[in-house]
């Protein structure tokens, strides 16, 4: 079995498995209305997984710009977005921290002007190899950065999330996705008014990353319309219950 690199771009092959970034988001989100034909309430487990998926994938289609390396990291995750610089043309040089959310691994970014030019260890950031894609949190704080990340192109933009977005994002990553993902032998209830309001909120962001950001390029049309289509039957599923 071969494990190649490159992509063969005539995707009526039917002998291979082709996906891209875009393709990959899109299918976690077509994914996740299919599990709603299940009958049985153990659907839920696989919708979570599906949507939080998707969620991940807009987020980071809307930060590789084309370049894959803009969503990769060179350790755990933990110390991204500290201590990081940039500088607007003849404006002063911005500094990043990160602004912990209480009792939750989300953060929000802010930059902060700092006096003179930082300075660089060159060789130490070359032995740094990226090779891990960044971690969810990491993700979904960068797409509401309005200063660096989402503000690369003329007319991109930032999502933003609400208190309540923010609690059903925290809540459905802790306390559903990441329990039935390393699940322990246990009995677990997990009311399914919750899981409706969480993927709710979920799916109003992932409208926002697919549509308001114009940092994704659809090269197919019909990718829109995918989403749309997805989009509009998961709320509807949603609000109708």
């Amino acid at each position: 079995m071969t494990n190649e690199t490159y992509f063969d771009w005539n995707r009526a092959d039917d002998k291979t498995m082709y996906i891209d970034a875009v393709e990959n988001a899109v299918d976690s989100l077509e994914t996740t209305v299919s599990y709603f034909q299940r009958d049985d309430n153990l659907k839920w487990k696989w919708i979570v997984f599906s949507l939080h998926h998707a969620l991940y994938m807009f987020c980071t289609i809307n930060l590789e710009g084309g370049n894959f390396q803009q969503v990769l990291t060179n350790g755990s995750g933990y110390n991204d977005d500290e201590n990081s610089y940039f500088k607007k043309g003849n404006d002063e040089w911005k500094k990043s921290r990160r602004i912990r959310r209480e009792n939750s691994h989300g953060y929000k970014i802010v930059w902060e002007a700092v006096n003179g030019e930082p300075r660089f260890d060159n060789k130490a950031m070359q032995r740094k190899r990226k090779d891990k894609l960044i971690g969810f949190w990491t993700a979904l704080a960068r797409v509401q950065d309005k200063e660096f990340w989402m503000a690369r192109y003329i007319h991109s933009k930032a999502i933003i999330l609400n208190e309540a977005q923010w609690e059903s994002v925290e809540w459905l990553t802790e306390n559903v996705r990441n329990q039935l993902t390393h699940f322990v032998p246990m009995g677990l209830s997990i009311p399914i008014i919750s899981l409706d309001k969480a993927c709710f909120d979920v799916i109003c962001i992932i409208e926002q990353l697919a549509f308001d950001t114009r940092q994704v390029l659809y090269v197919d049309s019909g990718i829109k319309t995918r989403i749309k289509n997805s989009v509009k039957i998961l709320k509807d599923l949603l609000a109708d219950r």
